[in-house]
């Protein structure tokens, strides 16, 4: 009896599985003061779609950092090239460059607006993507940040 029922919910948790990463936080960071986390079911009104953590850290100095994580179908799948570019936006935009990357195991695409600062976005397995963005941090900084995030969450991917 017990081994029917324990088969029945087995069957009922694969056919039923969400299918994509489900991270519960974001991690602290040493020397950091963690903001509260923001955390989002991406739902519609028959199931859900996936999950948007946002946290804000901040540093001595008045250094702030903001990342996102974003994970499911209803966020999608981070496009990043597979071969390596590095372009900028001229002649129309505001000398912004582009340029892709590896954190890790694992595809990146790295933002640095002049006035604005870098933005550092990277494709992770199961529809997830980890961006982060800052207007007084490096671009190591922000690289090794991701690093250390990716390694806190990657089992729950």
């Amino acid at each position: 009896m017990w081994e029917t029922i324990l088969l029945l919910f087995l069957s009922i948790f694969l056919f039923v599985g969400k299918g994509w990463a489900l991270p519960s936080a974001l991690p602290d960071l040493d020397g950091w003061t963690s903001g509260s986390l923001f955390s989002k079911e991406l739902v519609d009104s028959s199931k859900s779609h996936g999950i948007w953590l946002q946290r804000t850290y901040l540093a001595p100095g008045g250094r702030r950092l903001e990342i996102n994580l974003l994970s499911g179908p209803g966020a999608g799948d981070l496009y990043i090239p597979q071969k390596d570019v590095e372009k900028d936006d001229r002649p129309l935009g505001f000398g912004a460059t582009y340029r892709t990357l590896t954190v890790g195991k694992y595809r990146a695409l790295l933002e640095v607006y002049p006035h604005v600062g870098p933005a550092l976005s990277v494709q992770l397995p199961q529809q997830t993507t980890l961006n982060l963005e800052s207007k007084n941090l490096t671009e190591a900084e922000l690289l090794d940040i991701a690093q250390h995030i990716i390694s806190e969450i990657e089992n729950d991917l």
